[in-house]
């Protein structure tokens, strides 16, 4: 590996006239020292590939930063060299030690390829490129056929072989697809191209032992028929003919059914569609396997799970094509369960572990079947549809009180296809009318009060960010840190902020080829996914049972959170609080009602309880929670009690935390009321968060009070017009006293000048000595932003410039402005600076400009002739890539 370096750092020699690219805020201190100083010394080189995890963020945005300083050229020329290191990463053993950590690593490998090929290079060199990878795919044939061959012992592969290829294809194979995607048609010399054999050598992967590696080769071919649609009916005919003359392999009979479904996917990107017989073809496919499945109990299983996969892909091709097959697709949802509640318990009675697993897996199938129905053809699904849907749907909900009794006889056999069997009761149950399934309330309620706080999941693995964001308001989440930003690698953060739950991959949900979206599908593990779709369910159901049950509940969950304590009570706290504002969203968004009186006492402990917690997610949750239920009670006078008691715990509170979410909910409490129209609550509002925004013993209170008052300024409007002079006061001294190691600090004051900006409006136009006071307050605060190390804070000082602009145009110094963004946008250093951190700084510039040109483009194409001619004095020879 050193010696593979020193060539690549020996061919860099030409490339190092560049300037180094800057690196983003906070992390310049972290990452290796040849990130900062373009130097690559055989230390580096062990680093370039950490066997830890914790070191995969580190790794990811040095790989980039390196590759994007020496340029797409020298990435062209040494792709094949980087492309074995990084799959020397994909397949490192300590690395991929569980699921989840392969499931990591692989996604920082695909990362890296994706931030390198996908922007560096041009449409010659990714065709190049695609070659690579089809040659390094085609490289683990040997070890695919040697673990499909019953030979000799020296001719097969041990399994650590088997799992290492399985890594490097899933990366090959997903990064290949997304070239063929972004090259489009243009791709279409790569398929008759015989050195490299694409088509065949992607489908050689369909038989590979390891799922992942099977489902990376799908959806690489469905790549191939989104970029070049002519090539979908003939690749899902030869799809097709080997599931039929295989269909004795079970790994055939997975991969083979898991390509056609991934084909037939396809056709959601291609309007001109398919054939109408293909579709007929699907179907009978579907229909053998599923009938043929009990004659063989070797691949009864694969055979179950391609069979419902092939029938939910289908329904994908929408109403037109479904309403032909309808009445077959009832019988098999028929089939599948049981004809009466009595003929399923006579069902527990027999059966095996082996049988049960099969049986589970196959419902499962069905049901994920019916949630494509309605996903896809809504129009479909009448009241007769339904009350044809009611049997199936009865036995599938009383099955789940039947499941402890088969874990407890079957133990760990069952266990993953219960999971997944209640993931897609909950995910159907979510999308149907509520009273279609009424008789089942209780027992449904049961079973998720038991999946959110019960104590046999109590040690469940539970993801704040996986759970937790799209509750919370869009605009809080920039107080949780920079995972939740608008950056390039945010996925990448998602991911290793979530690795203790373990990564998505294609594995966790074969089912998700068959969704309609542009990249490769990144499913979560099925007992996260379960909670999450428990919550949402909640959110559904909770409106529709007896009020007392309401009450009950609600105060079960404020009784079980207040009985645990350390982790198991933050998980359980996450898990309530989150179904509770599942709830609220859900009753805002139909214009519901909470319900009884009583409910608001328990709901009210359970937020308030989450608003001091030591997690900033489940704080900026719980405050958003508190504003929905004051929007639901829709009473002034609980309003004012609620901002009372917010009131008195600031004044009472000493730990950060608390302060902090109090202060948040203080200013977030009226978001959906209309606003704030008492001057004397604004005034007493704002005494308590300007005194909590200059605390500077503890940043974190500052952020967020001053987030806080940011929303009180929206939430204003021209009532705010009488503070708004102390207010620019305080960001102004804030902004020159706050010290740069505390962006969050800055970030906040920055929203809280762009508010008052946008409270002021057209009166910044006025001549007066005040108005030009606080325009002069204004520029000068943008400026401070401005020459900052954050980007995100330089993003929110551009916007601030934009909106002053709208408002006061002579006031803006374009001669200045449009300069300075013109070289965000050209210069090198930043370019790899934007490319390597956050996408929000470029669309902030980008947006700025729009504005500019839409009122003053001769003077905007002005000032940006001068830069251009000035150019060539900077050494700057970016200007014609961008």
């Amino acid at each position: 590996m050193r010696q593979q370096f020193s060539r690549l750092h020996g061919d860099a020699e030409s490339e190092r006239s560049r300037p180094a690219p800057q690196l983003p805020v906070g992390l310049d201190q972290r990452w290796p020292v040849y990130a900062r100083n373009q130097e690559v010394t055989d230390a580096a080189a062990d680093e370039i590939i950490p066997p830890a995890l914790a070191e995969g963020w580190d790794t990811c945005n040095a790989c980039v930063v390196f590759v994007s300083t020496l340029g797409g050229s020298w990435l062209e020329g040494n792709f094949p060299a980087f492309l074995s290191l990084l799959m020397e990463l994909a397949s490192h053993g300590r690395a991929t030690q569980t699921p989840g950590d392969a499931a990591v690593t692989r996604r920082c490998v695909s990362f890296i390829l994706r931030s390198t090929l996908g922007s560096l290079l041009g449409e010659k060199a990714q065709t190049n490129a695609a070659k690579q990878l089809c040659l390094a795919v085609a490289a683990q044939k040997p070890a695919i056929d040697a673990a499909l061959t019953d030979g000799n012992v020296e001719t097969r592969v041990s399994a650590a072989d088997v799992a290492a290829s399985q890594h490097m294809l899933v990366c090959c194979l997903l990064e290949l697809g997304g070239l063929i995607q972004g090259l489009g048609t243009t791709a279409a010399p790569l398929l008759t191209d015989s050195s490299t054999a694409l088509v065949d050598t992607v489908i050689s992967v369909l038989l590979h032992p390891a799922a992942s590696a099977r489902l990376a080769a799908a959806w690489c071919l469905r790549c191939v028929a989104t970029a070049m649609p002519s090539q979908c009916s003939p690749l899902l005919d030869r799809c097709a003919e080997r599931l039929v003359a295989l269909k004795s392999s079970p790994e055939a009979v997975a991969g083979y059914g898991a390509a056609v479904a991934a084909l037939v996917a396809a056709v959601q990107h291609c309007p001109l569609g398919i054939p109408h017989t293909k579709g007929m073809v699907v179907l009978s496919l579907a229909e053998d396997l599923l009938r043929s499945a009990s004659q063989n109990s070797r691949i009864s299983l694969q055979r179950t799970q391609a069979g419902w996969l092939l029938v939910s892909s289908l329904i994908t091709l929408g109403p037109a094509v479904v309403e032909h097959h309808l009445a077959r697709l009832l019988l098999l949802w028929r089939c599948v369960f049981p004809a009466s509640l009595r003929e399923q318990e006579m069902e527990l009675r027999r059966g095996d572990y082996f049988t049960w697993q099969v049986t589970l897996e196959g419902r499962a199938g069905a049901l994920c079947a019916m949630k494509n129905l309605l996903l896809h053809c809504r129009e479909l699904v009448t009241d007769d549809i339904i009350s044809r849907l009611l049997t199936p749907l009865a036995c599938a909900v009383a099955l789940l009180t039947r499941l402890p009794a088969l874990l407890r006889s079957y133990s760990s056999s069952v266990r993953s296809s219960s999971v997944v069997y209640r993931l897609r009761v909950y995910e159907l149950l979510a999308l149907l009318p509520p009273h279609t399934y009424q008789e089942s309330f209780g027992v449904m309620m049961n079973q998720l009060v038991s999946d959110l706080s019960g104590p046999d999941n109590l040690n469940q693995p539970c993801s704040e960010l996986t759970l937790l964001p799209p509750l919370c308001h869009h605009d809080d989440l920039q107080l949780v840190g920079p995972a939740l930003h608008h950056t390039d690698h945010r996925y990448i953060q998602e991911q290793l902020h979530g690795s203790s739950v373990g990564g998505g991959s294609l594995d966790n949900d074969a089912f998700s080829l068959c969704e309609k979206s542009d990249e490769a599908p990144a499913p979560l593990p099925p007992p996260v996914a379960l909670t999450a779709a428990a919550v949402r369910l909640f959110g559904v159901l909770h409106p529709h049972v007896i009020s007392a049950q309401r009450v009950k509940i609600l105060e079960q969950f404020v009784e079980t959170v207040n009985q645990l304590k350390g982790q198991r009570q933050q998980t359980v706290q996450t898990h309530v609080c989150a179904a509770l504002c599942s709830l609220l969203k859900h009753q805002a968004g139909v214009r519901g009602s909470l319900g009884p009186e009583e409910v608001r006492s328990p709901a009210l402990s359970l937020l308030s309880g989450a608003l001091e917690s030591a997690g900033p997610l489940l704080r900026c949750l719980a405050a958003e929670g508190l504003a929905r239920l004051v929007q639901l009670v829709a009473d002034p006078g609980f309003t004012v009690s609620v901002s009372l008691l917010c009131f008195d715990r600031l004044k009472s509170a000493r730990d950060a935390a608390s302060r902090s979410g109090y202060a948040l909910a203080l200013g977030a409490l009226q978001r959906y009321t209309g606003g704030i129209s008492s001057p004397q609550h604004l005034s007493t509002c704002l005494g308590v968060l300007f005194t909590l925004s200059q605390d500077s013993t503890s940043p974190e209170v500052q952020a967020w009070s001053l987030h806080s008052l940011s929303l009180a300024v929206d939430l204003s409007g021209g009532l705010y017009r009488a503070h708004a002079e102390p207010s620019f006061t305080l960001v102004l001294r804030l902004l020159l006293s706050a010290p740069p190691t505390h962006p969050e600090v800055h970030l906040s004051l920055a929203r809280c000048l762009h508010a008052l900006i946008t409270c002021l409006g057209p009166d910044l136009q006025g001549e007066g000595a005040a108005v030009s006071s606080l325009r002069s307050s204004c520029l000068v605060g943008c400026g401070v932003m401005q020459d900052g190390p954050d980007a995100l804070v330089q993003a929110r000082a551009i916007s601030c410039l934009q909106q002053l602009h709208m408002f006061s145009p002579p006031h803006v110094n374009l001669a200045k402005l449009v300069p300075a963004l013109c070289e965000i946008l050209l210069d090198y250093s930043l370019l790899a600076h934007l490319c390597s951190s956050y996408l929000c700084l470029r669309r902030a510039v980008v947006a700025c400009l729009r504005q500019l040109v839409q009122r003053e483009a001769l003077e905007v194409s002005q000032h940006a002739i001068t830069l251009v001619k000035e150019l060539p004095r900077r050494d700057n020879t970016q200007l014609g890539a961008c």
